[in-house]
């Protein structure tokens, strides 16, 4: 629980920043690129902190306490400042019909591919077999950690990887949140976000209810025509149907023997690939900031984007 806590507490302080800095945007947006800032300063505070106090709960609390203070600050120096009152200026449709279907999904596949309890065993998803054991081990290698840190497989030997997807982790679990939960309660929440950010995106440059439907389709639930291929199999032999789903590493799209890889963005790339996904959700942000700071001429959308 003290875990979500201070999950939920940098989110707040994202949220409170960004409601000042760009107080002239839609409610949406900003509760959006708060959230993307909470994390974003989940993952640094701590992890800048901890160059002089080693990555401890009190490095933590020391992160959240100057993200509040970074909150109030902005909070202050903004409160004259009008804000829009208007949620936003694109479909709202768009979101139950795009969004929220892809998030709950995202939620249920961080669930069964992140450490999932079946009879007293630990099970992970096929395209989560490989990676993430490279993620707990540098999750669970960071607790009370030195900074910078070394590779827990190899120590006097510096940690090369992009590893602030995974101190977020870290810093739950010093907080008393359970490995599992952790992980996946982060990876839901990114995944979620760069979903809705996507279609924000889209529907900021294009204006196009139809253009931002198709381009979420076309990112999102994409892999190919390599089903056709699975259903002609099928057609000479019923059981191949079941390998389609219980088969080690037999998806459609998937099929490296007849140079098929257009694998899908979900499944292989931001479910196992966490510093990916993390990646992304500070990108699309970051994509949104540089077409209207470009757009508006916006001096301080483009100074957010430059930090």
């Amino acid at each position: 629980m003290g875990g979500i806590l201070l999950l939920v507490g940098y989110l707040l302080c994202g949220v409170v920043m960004m409601d000042g800095l760009l107080a002239r945007r839609d409610r949406l947006i900003r509760l959006w690129l708060g959230l993307c800032a909470g994390l974003a300063l989940m993952m640094w505070l701590p992890a800048l902190l901890a160059f002089a106090m080693r990555f401890t709960l009190a490095a933590q609390l020391a992160g959240l306490g100057t993200a509040a203070a970074l909150a109030g600050l902005c909070a202050l120096l903004t409160r004259k400042n009008p804000r829009q009152n208007r949620w936003t200026d694109m479909p709202l449709w768009l979101i139950p019909a795009l969004v929220v279907p892809l998030a709950l999904m995202s939620g249920y596949l961080q669930y069964t591919h992140t450490l999932r309890e079946v009879n007293g065993a630990l099970h992970v998803g096929q395209s989560t077999y490989g990676d993430l054991c490279l993620h707990l081990g540098i999750a669970t290698s960071l607790r009370g950690a030195a900074f910078p840190p070394d590779y827990s497989l190899l120590p006097g030997t510096l940690l090369g990887y992009p590893f602030l997807g995974d101190s977020m982790v870290t810093s739950m679990l010093l907080c008393g949140s359970p490995l599992a939960l952790s992980f996946a309660l982060t990876g839901t929440l990114m995944m979620a976000l760069v979903c809705l950010g996507f279609a924000i995106f889209c529907w900021e440059l294009t204006r196009s209810r139809a253009a931002t439907a198709l381009a979420f389709i076309l990112m999102f639930i994409n892999g190919g025509l390599g089903f056709l291929y699975a259903l002609d199999g099928v057609w000479k032999d019923p059981a191949a149907f079941r390998e389609i789903f219980t088969g080690f590493y037999k998806t459609p799209t998937n099929q490296p023997d007849l140079n098929l890889r257009w694998v899908n963005v979900i499944c292989d790339m931001m479910v196992p690939q966490r510093t990916l996904l993390t990646g992304w959700t500070l990108l699309v942000p970051a994509l949104w900031l540089l077409s209207t700071a470009a757009r508006d001429r916006d001096a301080r959308a483009f100074a957010l984007l430059g930090v």
